[in-house]
């Protein structure tokens, strides 16, 4: 999808109309010159690129095209640790919220944005999330299968609410509804490249609203060993033991990272 978006919007106004044999290594520069203040942006369009270039020359379009590259830095890439801030959550759901008024977008993706950052779940997890696997009155979620394996999360009075006010009666096993009778939502990323830009958060990735969760309750209070429980890691075996053992208070974390995102929406 990323790519899609760079090829749209910076590659293809710059180089387009440039015929092939014609194109340089200036013409590759100047993109990425021209996104210096941006350098992932810049990377990944300088990469699109060369595997273009590699293509067209293994398809005998032009011989070596791809070495129109290679001589072309890339930019230093810090690692990235974007969080959202509570004035930039209001705004987010603010804009949710007139979009789902107006119906510029649909229904279930603007669910699953909200379910993204009032439960820090993994894109998959929220698009891919049946019914069968909501335990509403524990309020948790009991995935069968994940990145990490078999697991169950809690989740918020928020998040609980936002589910539960879904209507079942087409008997679609998914709470995020495709355009297909039976089938969850596939892609997020166009209605989230819409909505960001709307609220002036371009710069956030949907998966930043997971990290946005976890730095909510870090600034909370509540410890590093809970809040890994809370997302479902499993890296550490002290992380798995404790959320194994701790359900009321997990419950209770979740309830206080979904109150203190509640005082903004």
């Amino acid at each position: 999808m990323n790519d899609k978006l760079n090829l749209k919007n910076h590659v293809l106004p710059k180089i387009g109309k440039i015929k092939l044999l014609a194109l340089t290594a200036g013409d590759i520069q100047n993109i990425h010159l021209g996104l210096k203040n941006k350098p992932i942006m810049a990377n990944r369009c300088l990469a699109l690129i060369s595997k273009m270039l590699g293509l067209a020359s293994k398809w005998g379009l032009r011989e070596e095209a791809e070495q129109l590259c290679k001589h072309i830095d890339k930019y230093p890439e810090k690692k990235r640790e974007r969080f959202l801030s509570m004035t930039e959550i209001e705004r987010l759901f603010d804009t949710l919220n007139i979009a789902e008024s107006q119906e510029t977008e649909a229904a279930s993706s603007i669910l699953a944005i909200k379910l993204l950052l009032l439960s820090g779940c993994r894109l998959s997890e929220i698009l891919e999330l049946k019914w069968d696997w909501v335990d509403i009155a524990n309020h948790r979620i009991n995935f069968p299968d994940s990145k990490t394996g078999k697991k169950t999360i809690y989740i918020s009075n928020q998040a609980i609410e936002l589910i539960s006010s879904v209507d079942r009666s087409d008997g679609n096993p998914y709470v995020i509804k495709g355009l297909i009778p039976g089938t969850h939502l596939v892609n997020l990323h166009k209605p989230w490249y819409r909505i960001s830009k709307l609220a002036d958060l371009e710069d956030v990735r949907l998966h930043d609203l997971r990290h946005s969760f976890a730095s909510i309750g870090a600034a909370s209070g509540l410890s590093l060993p809970l809040i890994g429980a809370l997302l479902g890691h499993t890296q550490a075996q002290t992380t798995a033991r404790y959320a194994h053992l701790v359900g009321d208070s997990l419950k209770d974390a979740a309830g206080l990272i979904g109150e203190r995102i509640k005082s903004v929406m």
